[in-house]
């Protein structure tokens, strides 16, 4: 049986100036496969956020800056495809076609029923 496993690293502290609305920026990298919990603190304030990352490849050079190019575990480059497939467009087209013919067809009896009843 298999089970999934959290890894809990070490406890790694680092400091971020906010700006004025309370946005701050830093780099954190992470090496290892695993579920991370990142939680920042307000010196002044005390506000906590807290985000959890789940790493499922590790970078084989160190490098894990998430420009898509390093640190996505592959070595080919590709990014995931996060656009429409493109077969649910094509059946999409031929869904609205076919209601736009039902509807047409639909009109057309109508105006032959009327002029039938009028003559």
């Amino acid at each position: 049986m298999s089970v999934p496993m959290i890894i809990k690293p070490s406890v790694v502290v680092a400091t971020a100036v906010a700006d004025s609305g309370g946005n701050f920026s830093t780099t954190v990298m992470l090496t290892e496969h695993g579920t991370y919990t990142i939680t920042a603190t307000g010196a002044t304030s005390g506000v906590t956020a807290t985000q959890v990352v789940r790493v499922v490849a590790a970078s084989t050079d160190g490098n894990a800056a998430g420009s898509g190019t390093t640190g996505n575990g592959s070595n080919n480059n590709d990014l995931a495809s996060t656009g429409i497939d493109p077969s649910v467009l094509v059946w999409s087209l031929i869904g609205v076609g076919a209601l736009a013919a039902g509807a047409g067809t639909v009109v057309i009896s109508r105006r032959r029923s009327r002029q039938n009843a009028e003559a």
